[in-house]
């Protein structure tokens, strides 16, 4: 498993505490960011199946952008 792996692994896992419950990781801050500046510039739901959100993120992480938004650890 790639570093990049992990990062959708983590983004996954904390889609919906940060998205439903704005729950902030205090330490991983510049997650719960992330994960908001993606569902906004992507127009992701907030609903999206772990799975859809899985498969958009493998495609996402492509971009270099995305990757600079998601190199946090």
């Amino acid at each position: 498993m790639n570093v990049w792996e992990i990062m959708i692994t983590i983004v996954v896992n904390t889609w919906y505490p940060v998205i439903y419950f704005r729950h902030s990781f205090e330490k991983l801050e510049s997650l719960y960011e992330a994960i908001w500046a993606l569902q906004k510039e992507y127009n992701i739901p907030i609903n999206i199946s772990i799975r859809d959100l899985t498969d958009l993120l493998h495609e996402l992480i492509q971009r270099a952008d995305v990757r600079k938004r998601l190199n946090f650890l």
